[in-house]
C-alpha cells in the first residue's frame, strides 16, 4: 500500500496588487512574505486569494495571485513520511 509523504516545494506566483504607484505596489508584496494562502476563497486562515478574475474585472481583489504557477525544487532533503496522526516522521 503506498504511503504520503509531505514533500516542501517552492512555488513562485504573480502577485496583482492594486496600488497607486510602484513603490506601493512593491510595499504591499513585500507585507505578503511568510504570509499563507489558499486556493478555497473561503478560507478563513489565508492572507491573499488565488484569483483566476481579468484584470479589468472590477471585483479584482485588492491584492490576489494569479492561478498559474511555477513549481522549484524539491531540495532533496524536503521530504518526510506522514504517519496516521498527521506527524512527520524524517524519511
Amino acid at each position: 500500500m503506498s504511503k504520503v509523504y509531505s514533500v516542501d516545494i517552492k512555488v513562485y506566483a504573480t502577485a496583482y496588487i492594486k496600488a497607486e504607484s510602484a513603490e506601493e505596489a512593491l510595499s504591499i508584496a513585500r507585507g505578503l512574505k511568510d504570509g499563507t494562502l489558499a486556493a478555497d476563497k473561503a478560507a478563513y486562515w489565508s492572507d491573499v486569494e488565488i484569483s483566476d478574475r481579468q484584470l479589468d474585472d472590477p471585483d479584482l481583489p485588492d491584492v490576489s495571485l494569479s492561478p498559474a504557477m511555477s513549481i522549484h525544487g524539491p531540495d532533496d532533503d524536503a521530504v518526510a513520511y506522514s504517519d496516521e496522526d498527521d506527524d512527520e516522521v524524517e524519511a
